[in-house]
């Protein structure tokens, strides 16, 4: 590069030149005869001209009379050789560069003489500036926690794929962000209890900075997925042994009235507003915890495609064989008094008509003292179905109900797996007390109970041997007591809160009873069994239109909808598997965040997160801002002209100005003085030249 140096033996005419006189030109030169102070690339806003101390100066312009020589990059007036901006001052990192040469990054300058104003809009959804990501998005309740922050900086855990779209969170970073629900890192998957999309697995709990574990219901502690944990895994308490809470029925003062259901229970209940219920309380499932519909899904539920099998819940306790009484005024049975009776008859009325306040089955009699035909009296009875230590012993298991080609669903002893196999009703074989007569089990009671939402039109059929009674809401529907050979009976439920019941195979159901019940509330319905005679042991069961309507939801990929089982949804049309878009599975294409540079789709780079602000990959995967790009990057850089190969009052190899006036060093070549900022307020004039008059 070619500068002009100052001339030795100069006469300097300022000192007697009066305020506003024009200077002198140095003798043998001719404005615009010396050029220099003009970065490449820049072009002038003015003809340069050479001021009386040897060196260029901006204010000298050919065709009109000379300003002051002070007029310097910083006296608000783009005045001068190189200058395409001046807001007033001579530093950078305000818009308008220290030399006045160059505009920065994000600023516009409109007006000479005032601030700069910085361009970039957050918000705008353009990535601009210091911006690292710009979704389009101003601060609102729905912007929060989006990956985007309202000051447009991209937030921990996120990625922003496409600029000025919705970012998303980068699951297998170890952290929590947006929709996840788990996080493991790179070192999580599928088997750890955090998906491959960041979903907690069913049966898990990942709790924050700790790994997952799986959850166990009836621990006492209810977390993950369980709703309710007591410490057990018994049916019927209040919490059922997945851990979902069970309905409770009728009032503190009877027996009868509807269940209260709750959300999250799995039963689908239309008069409680519910749109969907899937047995849990999870957000992002499809169903909301408030049992609302979630968009992205398609739901169905059971009734809409019932499942081939129904799994209930069933109470057994077991008995040891009545063998005699013991010990004056036979007071102290050898086994329970109630079982190993003699065969055979029918006998109603044993139970009272209303269940209890626990619902249990009532003795019909008061006392021990006038007992009911086939039984003992109320103390021995009460003992059937509850649990007594030393008396009897409890195990719970469940039956399976399979679907029947007319949709009800159906138990048969006489036909079913494991039962036909075993010769009857023996789910008790080499448990409890052990086997008492032909290698079998048999004296043992029943207890079974069914919520279901009463639409009218519920049909129950049951047959088996010994005592057999059928509640519906709290009232006493079927009566097969005693101990008996097989014997049958129906009940059906009309739509007017009635039902018909009758005893007998193939009856027709009369009789009808009021159980008090209306269309849309849920009801229990309790089968209470016996087996008390070592003969045979059988069972049937067939509930039809008992059905819940739990309800099942699974993402509907293609509907342009993200659940949190997807990684991405563009609609059918467009999960085409394009760069940066969506694969028909809803799984990502290739895309910018993914670490692998795609040169083909005109990625420069792929750190994964490409959001550097200088030196490295920006937003859009492409190179960032650096110095050589003829763009002035404040703060980390000062000037930047493309070359930067340095010289007075020109840009340097690290985009730092080199040496120039106002820097505090004299460059002899080129100033009279330099005593550091370019105030004026010294003997140094801005222009690095003596003030001759003090």
């Amino acid at each position: 590069m070619q500068h002009l140096s100052l001339l030795a033996g100069v006469s300097l005419a300022l000192g007697c030149a009066a305020a506003g006189d024009t200077a002198t030109v140095i003798e043998g030169q001719t404005p615009g005869e010396v050029g220099g102070g003009s970065p490449p690339g820049s072009a002038p806003a003015f003809g340069g001209g050479v001021g009386i101390d040897g060196i260029v100066d901006e204010s000298i312009d050919p065709g009109r009379s000379m300003p002051s020589p002070n007029a310097v990059c910083g006296d608000g007036a783009i005045n001068g050789v190189g200058e395409i901006c001046d807001d007033g001052n001579a530093v950078s990192g305000d818009g308008c560069t220290a030399e006045c040469d160059q505009l920065e990054s994000g600023y516009v300058c409109p007006t000479p003489g005032s601030p700069c104003v910085y361009a970039v809009l957050c918000g705008d959804g353009v990535v601009g500036g210091m911006e690292t990501c710009d979704d389009g998005r101003l601060a609102s309740a729905d912007s929060a926690a989006d990956g985007c922050s309202d000051a447009c900086q991209l937030e921990p855990g996120f990625i922003c794929p496409v600029l000025g779209a919705a970012c998303r969170p980068v699951c297998g970073d170890g952290l929590v962000r947006g929709r996840e629900a788990c996080d493991l890192g790179v070192n999580g998957g599928p088997s750890s209890g955090c998906d491959a999309n960041c979903q907690l697995e069913p049966g898990w709990v990942c709790p924050p900075l700790q790994p997952c574990r799986p959850t166990l219901c009836g621990d006492g502690r209810a977390e993950g997925s369980e709703q309710c944990d007591d410490g057990n895994i018994r049916p019927y308490d209040g919490c059922a042994p997945n851990c979902v809470p069970e309905p409770r029925c009728g009032a503190d003062s009877s027996p009868v009235g509807p269940c209260v259901s709750t959300c999250g229970d799995g039963i689908l209940l239309a008069s409680d507003a519910e749109s969907c219920d899937d047995g849990n309380r999870q957000a992002g499932d499809g169903c909301s915890p408030d049992c609302q519909l979630e968009p992205g899904y398609l739901c169905t539920t059971t009734v809409d495609a019932p499942p081939a099998t129904l799994d209930v819940p069933v109470v057994l306790r077991d008995f040891s064989i009545f063998q005699r009484f013991d010990g004056p005024g036979e007071t102290n049975p050898v086994g329970h008094p109630d079982m190993n009776r003699l065969c055979c008859a029918l006998q109603t009325g044993i139970t009272s008509t209303l269940l209890g306040q626990d619902r249990k089955p009532v003795y019909a009699a008061l006392g021990d003292l006038a007992p009911i035909n086939q039984t003992s009296g109320q103390t021995y009875f009460d003992q059937w179905y509850r649990d007594v230590p030393g008396i009897n012993l409890r195990f719970d298991q469940t039956l399976r109900l399979v679907r029947q080609a007319n949709g009800s669903y159906s138990m048969d002893s006489s036909r079913d797996a494991p039962w036909a196999a075993r010769g009857g009703f023996f789910p008790l074989d080499d448990l409890g007390y052990g086997a008492e007569n032909l290698g079998h089990n048999f004296f043992f009671t029943s207890e079974l109970r069914y919520w279901f939402e009463y639409r009218g039109g519920e049909r129950l059929d049951f047959s088996g041997d010994d005592d057999v009674w059928v509640f519906v809401n709290g009232r006493l529907a079927v009566d097969l007591g005693g101990v008996h050979n097989r014997t049958s009976a129906t009940l059906l439920l009309g739509a007017d809160g009635t039902g018909l019941g009758c005893t007998g195979e193939g009856c027709t159901p009369n009789l009808g009873v009021d159980y008090a019940m209306q269309a849309g509330n849920i009801y229990e319905v309790v089968v209470f069994q016996a087996e008390r005679h070592p003969g045979e042991s059988n069972y049937l069961l067939t509930l039809a239109n008992f059905l819940a309507g739990t309800i099942r939801c699974v993402p509907n990929c293609g509907d342009a909808v993200v659940t949190p089982d997807e990684a991405c949804d563009l609609g059918r049309a467009n999960n085409d598997g394009a760069q940066g878009g969506c694969n028909p599975d809803c799984s990502l294409a290739p895309f910018c965040g993914d670490g692998q540079v795609a040169q083909q789709f005109g990625e420069d780079c792929d750190d994964g997160v490409n959001a550097s602000l200088y030196g490295g990959c920006a937003p859009g995967c492409v190179s960032g801002p650096h110095c050589g790009d003829a763009q002035v990057q404040p703060p980390f850089e000062q000037c930047d002209d493309g070359v930067n190969d340095g010289g007075y009052r020109e840009c340097g190899p690290n985009c730092q100005y080199a040496e120039r006036c106002g820097d505090g060093v004299v460059q002899a070549e080129f100033e009279q003085c330099d005593d550091g900022p370019r105030d004026g307020a010294s003997r140094c004039l801005s222009n690095c030249v003596l003030d001759q008059l003090r």
